[in-house]
């Protein structure tokens, strides 16, 4: 017998997707804006890096295809999943077409998988929220941020994970539509060193700056202390 704890309770809300939800809340948080001249992802290191005192280690920022980026918070098994089936449909989409697949069409598989886990009663969701970066297909940088249930919205600067809501708020507060990628960095160092300020928070946190190369290829760099503090001065 199939077991109900998934099912929808008396409130209209799915048991399964309040766990889900609490793993998310409780692991790394995750910040990404979008400047005039490329996307920059962050996300703070998880335990399992940090033990390692390798400052660019990094666990939660992933290369899905040569042309789209992700950052992760929640369950990393879960993620390992999800990514893996969404660089196996990109690289069967680039055989059937002969080009690469779109970033809308990423998310797709990604949000379908998710929300086709929703609607069975003897499996439990991913416990797991994506921030996907790249360019759409109309040459636009985009952040696409995705939830358990396969819910998703587009932004241009979006926060997952621990305190997501507070970053969100935070980064509305400093939004400029003429950010270049300096600007973008030293808001979210900024954001970080409010709320950890005891601590260099260049210690725990990986940044990645993507720009784009050409229809097929991003820069990815991913930053290290020294590159961070030269343009941004902790106190």
């Amino acid at each position: 017998m199939i077991s109900d704890k998934y099912f929808f309770d008396q409130k209209g809300k799915l048991n399964g997707l309040e766990n889900t939800n609490k793993a998310i809340w409780r692991s790394s948080e995750a910040i990404g804006i979008i400047s005039r001249d490329g996307i920059i992802l962050s996300v703070t290191r998880d335990n399992y890096s940090m033990s390692r005192g390798n400052s660019r280690l990094t666990s939660r920022i992933f290369l899905i295809d040569s042309h789209v980026v992700c950052v992760v918070s929640g369950l990393i098994p879960d993620a390992n999943f999800l990514i893996n089936h969404a660089r196996i449909q990109a690289q069967h989409y680039k055989q059937i077409f002969q080009k690469i697949i779109p970033l809308k069409k990423v998310l797709e598989e990604i949000c379908d998988l998710k929300y086709y886990f929703t609607t069975r009663g003897d499996t439990r969701l991913f416990g797991v929220s994506f921030m996907i970066a790249g360019w759409n297909d109309l040459n636009n940088p985009i952040i696409y941020k995705t939830d358990p249930d396969g819910r998703n919205w587009s932004f241009w600067g979006a926060a997952i994970g621990y305190d997501s809501l507070i970053n969100q708020d935070m980064l509305y507060e400093v939004f400029d539509i003429d950010f270049n990628i300096n600007n973008a960095l030293g808001i979210i160092l900024d954001i970080f060193s409010k709320k950890y300020n005891f601590y260099d928070v260049t210690e725990f946190l990986d940044v990645a700056i993507i720009r784009k190369k050409d229809e097929k290829k991003l820069f990815f760099n991913l930053l290290n202390k020294k590159s961070m503090l030269s343009i941004f001065k902790f106190k």
